[in-house]
């Protein structure tokens, strides 16, 4: 074999062993590192939920470049109120790890407690900067502007961290409404609500702050998503006998149809029944009771005693006297006179429980006047009318169609029954 072949031989052996040399050192500085890794959180891990400040310093001397007993020690100490010596430490964990936004949070947590607001926000700045698509960098960087009286700066960044994590949000309105002592112009303008859900959120906030005006106010601004929390508002009111206020949050969805409303007490909604709306079961409007069995109830545009439509009740057989076919809950003035007179006709109308008009005192639960019972037989339209006095506590009377009563719990009716022209006058 000539000379230089055998050289060249010879050097690639050479070339091959530091190679292989270099790798098995590599391999053993990696083990080594791992595995002063694994005893510096041995050095804490072992103790469970109780590690001491001490055993983080152990973990850092066998460690040095592991940022995580850094920030374990930092922590330790800021419980501990020593809360310079956790900065450094943070620092030091940065230093190690720069680009983890983890470790940017943490060391303007510390800063923070340290009275270092400023920096803080500057160390939340940079989180951001590193994790912009996350909510919780945000979160923090904004309540750290707020503090600092950058409000304007802080609600950006706390929307934007709403945005990435909407469960942000009912801390948001929180710490909006402390900060702005319950403005709720001031509010609106920090949360800047522009959709439904966030609206909604405002509003179920608001009225847990008993601030009913304000909440309807976003209620409103959410639009037909809030139909259902508009309702279940109306019931609270309802349930606690405080009907003005349910009448208002009523009335900001519904329009009052009536010619014949003396004001927002005393008013008959949709009293000719022109209006062809669904009917209700909460508020100020016509409620059916469900689905009664032999009952049927609609608006019925072959019958008018005037304009163009009516309520027809279709009766079809057995159905119990003391269901309330239909009903309106009405306000009234307390210790007032009041005449209501309404129109009705029938076909072919046979029972021996006709349908009679009752006046119930909502606040009382108990009947304060009833009309005459209705006509049994084909008639044509005819007045009816009903005289009644509220008590001194009387804020809400509801107009109930139900029947006589009967000596059994089902009594046969057959026929159908026209109503119209309800009008409410106060003496």
């Amino acid at each position: 074999m000539p000379i230089s072949v055998r050289v060249k031989t010879i050097i690639v052996g050479i070339a091959r062993i530091v190679l292989a040399a270099i790798a098995i050192l590599i391999c053993v500085a990696l083990a080594a590192s791992a595995g002063r890794h694994g005893l510096a959180r041995y050095a804490y891990g072992v103790k469970g939920a109780n590690p001491t400040i001490a055993d983080f310093e152990r973990a850092i001397h066998l460690a040095a470049d592991d940022p995580d007993p850094e920030l374990n020690l930092a922590n330790a100490l800021a419980d501990a109120n020593r809360n310079q010596e956790a900065v450094r430490h943070c620092e030091h964990a940065v230093a190690l790890r720069p680009g983890d936004e983890f470790s940017w949070l943490e060391l303007g947590y510390v800063r923070r407690l340290a009275g270092d607001l400023e920096g803080a926000c500057q160390d939340f700045s940079q989180a951001v900067s590193l994790a912009p698509y996350y909510g919780q960098p945000h979160w923090k960087l904004g309540k750290c502007l707020l503090d600092l009286g950058r409000s304007d700066e802080a609600y950006a960044e706390l929307r934007t961290a709403v945005h990435r994590r909407p469960s942000y949000r009912p801390a948001f309105i929180r710490l909006v409404w402390d900060y702005t002592e319950g403005d709720p112009k001031a509010m609106e303008d920090a949360i800047k609500p522009n959709d439904s859900a966030s609206n909604i959120a405002v509003a179920n906030f608001l009225v847990e702050q008993k601030r009913w005006e304000d909440a309807l106010h976003f209620y409103q601004q959410a639009g037909a998503a809030s139909e259902s929390y508009l309702h279940e508002m109306v019931r609270q009111f309802v349930a606690a006998n405080r009907y003005l206020d349910a009448y208002k949050v009523w009335l900001s969805n519904h329009t009052v149809a009536s010619d014949h409303c003396l004001d927002e007490r005393g008013c008959i909604y949709d009293s000719s029944f022109e209006n062809d709306r669904k009917f209700e079961d909460d508020g100020f409007s016509w409620s059916v009771a469900g689905t009664i069995d032999g009952v049927t109830v609609k608006i019925d545009d072959s019958a008018a005693s005037s304009g163009k439509k009516s309520l027809g009740i279709s009766f079809q057989g057995d159905s119990s006297p003391s269901v309330h076919v239909v009903s309106q809950l009405i306000l009234v003035r307390p210790s007032s006179r009041y005449h209501l007179t309404f129109k009705a006709k029938t076909a072919d109308l046979k029972s021996v429980a006709l349908p009679v008009f009752s006046l119930i005192d909502r606040g009382l639960s108990s009947q304060v006047a009833e009309s005459s019972v209705l006509p049994s037989g084909t008639t044509r339209w005819q007045d009816f009318d009903i005289e009644f006095t509220t008590s001194d506590h009387t804020d809400a009377v509801m107009l109930v169609l139900s029947r006589v009563p009967c000596r059994w719990s089902e009594c046969p009716i057959f026929g159908t029954l026209w109503l119209d022209d309800f009008m409410l006058e106060r003496r």
